[in-house]
């Protein structure tokens, strides 16, 4: 990915790394800016065109990240929580981001050739798109530089007790702003615990580095890219991936849990999902009876929730809670979620109309059979719901318990899947439902 940058652009951003420029590149004769004192300065804040690379499709640039996670374990009894230095190593979590971003002219306005005045000072409060997971973390360090003429002017930001990043003024274009962020960081609860993170930034990213230091008084699984770098420390073991030249979305995923069986993980799953369907259901139970009025507005077949989800709520992806979903309050108020919020709404509403349906845990990518010996939440990236004729259902749960992958040949059966364009499409490839608390099967999912 370096060759998309020229060394022109490489020498203005190396002063913004801690000590050497990125990659081979050397930042030689830096005098040479000497005939042109505003190069730099021109450069990241008004790119013509032909200058930008396509690398830079973005409004942000990430310069350099530095992340790092230890999860906190859940430690409950008084006796555990009096074991002194353990204490602090098992307790105490600890989530921060140092990062380096630079802000660009609007891709699409200089792609489109427009010219738009820059605010001259900083005006907005509007957290970079590329860290809105960080919008309520603490700032416990902000500093702003820039290219002014041929030197790199830095001043740090004043920062007010237990101030949070989305209070922070935003940088004009051209300034960079160097950060050191914190937020609560997750616990790894007693039982079964999944964590998915990822390895990348959306936006263009020179460099990435993602530390996790796992306790060592759990054993957790790990499914996606394989860290580059392993030691073991007194209290656990420190995990690192880096990675340089990201160009958005790329990177891979993460994903840990400590669940290390298909009967733990349906398990979790289940509890997850059935206790927020049960939560939609009574919702929507109570304002069916709350108003006549309101009974005609939500849908009555399910061609009709199909077309009413899709009309009513944006597809949004909530990295946070991955696995759970939201509150249907939240939820019916922002009108934004993924595959969990729409499939359980959806099977909520489809419950209300009289029909059966089933969760179904797949993923955008082929699952491939050697998955059933290699348990992982992982595999799973989207949920949908699987609508069995009483033939299906009797040959599925009869099935059930041979842990094999079960044809369902020629009995009736439909997928529902709420975030496709068109009812009954879904993913083909291998699928996992849950029929109850304690059973599920494996099946195909085809054309």
């Amino acid at each position: 990915m370096h060759d998309q940058l020229n060394p022109q652009w490489i020498d203005c951003l190396a002063p913004f790394f801690s000590s050497r420029p990125l990659g081979s590149y050397t930042q030689q004769n830096q005098q040479k800016f000497s005939d042109d004192l505003i190069y730099c300065s021109s450069l990241l804040s008004r790119p013509n065109t032909e200058t930008r690379p396509k690398f830079l499709n973005r409004d942000w640039l990430i310069i350099k990240a530095q992340e790092y996670i230890r999860p906190s374990l859940d430690i409950q009894s008084q006796q555990q929580r009096q074991m002194g230095p353990l204490k602090h190593a098992l307790n105490q979590g600890d989530w921060s981001l140092k990062v380096t971003i630079l802000r660009l002219p609007p891709y699409q306005d200089q792609a489109e050739g427009v010219e738009k005045n820059r605010p001259s000072s900083l005006a907005k409060f509007q957290v970079p798109a590329p860290l809105k997971r960080w919008a309520n973390a603490k700032v416990n360090q902000a500093v702003l530089s820039e290219w002014n003429l041929d030197t790199v002017q830095t001043r740090p930001i004043s920062i007010a007790s237990e101030m949070t990043f989305k209070q922070l003024p935003t940088p004009r274009v051209g300034q960079v702003l160097h950060l050191d962020l914190s937020q609560k960081a997750p616990t790894i609860l007693r039982g079964a615990w999944a964590l998915h993170h990822h390895l990348w930034l959306n936006a263009p990213t020179l460099y990435k580095e993602f530390v996790f230091n796992a306790p060592r008084a759990i054993q957790l699984s790990y499914f996606g890219q394989p860290a580059q770098q392993h030691r073991k420390e007194s209290y656990g073991q420190v995990l690192t991936w880096q990675n340089q030249f990201l160009a958005s979305g790329e990177g891979g995923d993460l994903y840990i849990s400590t669940m290390d069986s298909w009967s733990k993980i349906h398990n979790w799953l289940w509890q997850r999902f059935h206790d927020a369907f049960l939560q939609y259901e009574r919702v929507l139970n109570k304002r069916l009876n709350s108003s006549l009025f309101n009974y005609f507005l939500f849908p009555r077949t399910p061609r009709a929730t199909h077309r009413w989800i899709r009309q009513n709520f944006k597809y949004q992806a909530q990295s946070k809670t991955p696995y759970e979903p939201m509150p249907i309050g939240q939820f019916l108020r922002s009108k934004e979620g993924d595959c969990k919020e729409f499939t359980t709404l959806a099977q909520a509403l489809l419950k209300l109309q009289g029909q059966q349906t089933f969760l179904a845990f797949t993923s955008s990518k082929p699952i491939p059979k050697y998955a059933l010996n290699t348990p992982s939440i992982g595999w799973f990236d989207h949920v949908l719901l699987w609508q069995p004729s009483p033939d299906a259902l009797r040959l599925a749960t009869l099935s059930a318990k041979s842990r094999q992958i079960i044809s369902l040949g020629l009995t009736e059966h439909h997928w529902f899947d709420p975030t496709s364009s068109r009812i009954g499409a879904a993913p083909t490839g291998l699928a996992y439902v849950m029929l109850g608390p304690q059973t599920g099967f494996w099946t195909f999912i085809q054309d």
